[in-house]
């Protein structure tokens, strides 16, 4: 099957993205149907094979996490039309937000490298999480309503009487090591999550470095204060929140985690034969077209 040089994967297109792609590029758009991780891959990898050079994913952090699975470490460019839940990745890149009109154009400009986090599970784009959070995500996983964003918001009311704290064991590169009982951690390439807070504000995707917040535990009430302090990044000053950074970080611990509110398998190690799961910075492992200058919270 012959595949043009630009393909575009997505459940949530619409005609005026096909159309301003189709206006921006050089060669022929060729269209691809995914509705789950699997078949996104499975589409991507063959596109890829055909000799697709660029591939646009339309959607949230969801679909991009399925995409850069297939082109990570290749020459393959990565658009985003950013029209998904959280799209946290193409806001920590200044990337347009639900506007697939101008997503479209900038998803067919030139590409700038940026790091990813790898490990045994896989890539990830933004961050990589344990604890609360990973609850949180998955409860908002299975809501119907509402739409967008604020699903997190209303997951997280529904868990909160139901609030535990998870042991873990942290690794830095230096040999550091960082253990206890937290609420939740964070290994951030970029600095966002969870539909726009600003859990490692300082995070960015080009110095090759994951940050790190440790959040210890916390009571419902200061959970509740918590968390709206997130999304402005006063968190940064909390006594119960730690920051480090460092090129890689093993996370062991009877936990679940999820990387871009993707699942990303347990950090125990178990199901890849493993003590815990160590996750790496890999400088330049992506290309993202329409990038400007990136960095931390700006």
């Amino acid at each position: 099957m012959s595949i043009a040089s630009t393909v575009v994967v997505g459940n949530r297109r619409s005609p005026e993205v096909l159309a301003t792609l189709q206006a921006a590029a050089t060669d022929r758009i060729g269209e691809l149907v995914a509705h789950d991780g699997p078949s996104t891959r499975s589409a991507v990898a063959e596109a890829v094979a055909a000799g697709a050079t660029r591939v646009v994913a339309v959607g949230g952090d969801g679909i991009v996490h399925d995409v850069v699975q297939e082109i990570a470490g290749t020459d393959v460019i990565l658009g985003v039309v950013a029209h998904g839940t959280g799209n946290d990745f193409a806001r920590a890149l200044g990337l347009p937000l639900d506007d697939p009109v101008a997503g479209a154009r900038t998803a067919m400009d030139s590409a700038t490298p940026l790091d990813l986090i790898h490990s045994d599970h896989g890539w990830a784009t933004t961050v990589v999480c344990a604890g609360f959070p990973v609850r949180v995500n998955e409860r908002a996983n299975r809501m119907r309503f509402p739409r967008g964003a604020s699903k997190y918001t209303i997951a997280t009311l529904l868990l909160v009487p139901r609030l535990r704290d998870d042991s873990v064991c942290l690794t830095l590169a230096s040999g550091e090591v960082i253990e206890g009982p937290v609420n939740m951690i964070a290994a951030a390439n970029c600095g966002y999550f969870g539909g726009g807070m600003a859990i490692c504000p300082d995070a960015s995707p080009t110095d090759g470095m994951i940050d790190v917040a440790i959040v210890q535990p916390l009571s419902r009430m200061q959970l509740l204060r918590f968390l709206p302090s997130v999304f402005s990044g006063a968190h940064r000053t909390n006594p119960r929140v730690r920051f480090v950074r460092s090129p890689s970080v093993t996370v062991a611990g009877s936990v679940a985690l999820r990387a871009d509110g993707e699942a990303y398998g347990l950090a125990d190690g178990t199901d890849h034969g493993t003590a815990g799961v160590t996750l790496r910075a890999v400088p330049g492992a992506l290309r993202v077209a329409g990038v400007g200058a990136v960095g931390g919270r700006r």
